[in-house]
């Protein structure tokens, strides 16, 4: 008898969501499934709250609230769970938690694995881990533009997403501008831009306003090293990142 052919994956965004609910229906216990039916969605009951905190730019209230709305949630199979994670992923990542926001994603049923959303997350996670500069700029983008996609299950999110990524995105140009500016005594334009995520324009606009000098014939920049309390507090770390920085360098340059 001919076997029937196999089930193609799911390819459009409606199918992945469905595969995370019944991906993540499949992790509760017979119990719990009887009476998921008769609750509120805590995580979308949450939610507003949760957008409310992020666009008033409340991120420690925030990362509280979120963090009681997974827990109180974790019983309840629901692609909604999303709303809940991604402001708690990418609330780690602007404070710098990186093994909380890793731990966050992971563990969470191998269904939402699937979706272009928690591969986004991941992928940016992994990308500020590895110290890939200029590839965290474009992981950031490619994030935001999934919620807002036409026909995306969650659009509620977007607005959410736009403001913690553009938080991320400016927290993180600074504290690389900072580690930049105490690494080296001169850099050229190309490899700063990789660096900041900029065009050559306004990277020589930013490095004139910090006080960095120019040489329009080398095309190279010559940082003013940070000197504030601030900066002598970052400096062990600094130090530490020099060596990775400078093998980053090479690696741009080839």
């Amino acid at each position: 008898m001919a076997q029937a052919p196999p089930t193609p994956p799911p390819t459009t965004d409606a199918e992945i969501m469905d595969e995370v609910r019944f991906a993540a229906a499949g992790t509760q216990s017979s119990a719990a499934s009887g009476t998921a039916s008769g609750r509120s969605d805590v995580y979308t009951a949450r939610f507003d709250l949760i957008k409310d905190l992020a666009l008033a730019g409340n991120l420690a209230e925030m990362l509280n609230f979120a963090q009681e709305a997974d827990v109180q949630g974790k019983d309840e199979a629901s692609a909604t769970h999303f709303l809940i994670i991604v402001p708690l992923v990418l609330g780690y990542l602007i404070e710098g938690s990186l093994p909380a926001a890793r731990h966050t994603l992971t563990s969470l049923p191998r269904g939402f694995h699937n979706t272009p959303l928690w591969k986004a997350l991941i992928t940016l996670v992994a990308s500020v881990t590895e110290k890939k500069f200029a590839h965290v700029y474009v992981r950031a983008n490619e994030l935001k533009a999934i919620p807002a996609a036409a026909g995306f299950q969650l659009p509620q999110l977007s607005p959410v997403v736009t403001v913690l990524v553009d938080r991320f995105i400016e927290d993180y140009r600074n504290k690389t501008s900072t580690l930049v500016s105490n690494a080296f005594t001169s850099i050229p334009v190309t490899i700063a831009q990789s660096y900041l995520g900029l065009d050559s324009a306004t990277v020589l606009t930013g490095a004139q306003q910090a006080g960095w000098s120019y040489d329009a014939g080398t095309k190279m920049l010559f940082p003013k090293p940070q000197t504030s309390a601030k900066s002598k507090q970052a400096n062990a770390s600094t130090l530490n990142a020099f060596n990775f920085i400078a093998d980053s360098v090479c690696k741009l340059e080839v």
